[in-house]
């Protein structure tokens, strides 16, 4: 599947920029748990894998579409493994994911 509207890929590494907005994450497997009310939705415990990716957390998603969450990536390559919690905010129609702390 893919997750279009979040690049956790460039998120992730884009310490220059801090925020990253559009693209999309292609994925192999996705689980979680949906909670669902009449003013939010609630993904939780979400885990997604994809080759040398994988990356956990939750979105909440208000009213007027509002994000919020939190997702920790995991990046590993032969070199080095690159770990970054973002920050979920914007809207279902402009999400932005901005890093939480430096490499």
């Amino acid at each position: 599947g893919a997750a279009k509207g979040f690049d956790l890929i460039e998120a992730a590494r884009n310490t220059g920029r801090g925020t990253a907005r559009g693209g999309e994450t292609r994925f192999e497997q996705l689980t979680g748990i949906v909670q669902y009310a009449p003013q939010q939705c609630r993904l939780g415990d979400l885990r997604l894998a994809s080759g040398l990716l994988t990356a956990g957390g939750n979105l909440g998603i208000g009213s007027g579409g509002k994000l919020s969450g939190v997702i920790n990536v995991e990046l590993k390559s032969s070199a080095a493994v690159v770990r970054m919690p973002l920050a979920i905010g914007g809207t279902t129609k402009a999400p932005l994911l901005t890093q939480s702390r430096g490499r």
